[in-house]
């Protein structure tokens, strides 16, 4: 999730985006699944995470 993170936060091909993100949806389900939670609560706790935050200007 960590890479997922900050591959979409600093990556700047569209391609790689993409994957980036896909990967950040399935870490997203998969701890979904771990947790047996639905994703609203999983998405809240990871908004608080220091993960790094997408560049403005860009």
């Amino acid at each position: 999730m960590a890479v997922a993170h900050t591959g979409v936060s600093y990556s700047t091909d569209p391609y790689a985006l993409e994957n980036y993100e896909e990967l950040l949806e399935l870490s997203k389900q998969m701890l979904h699944q771990f947790s047996n939670q639905t994703i609203e609560p999983v998405d809240c706790m990871l908004v608080s995470a220091n993960y790094p935050h997408q560049r403005f200007g860009s």
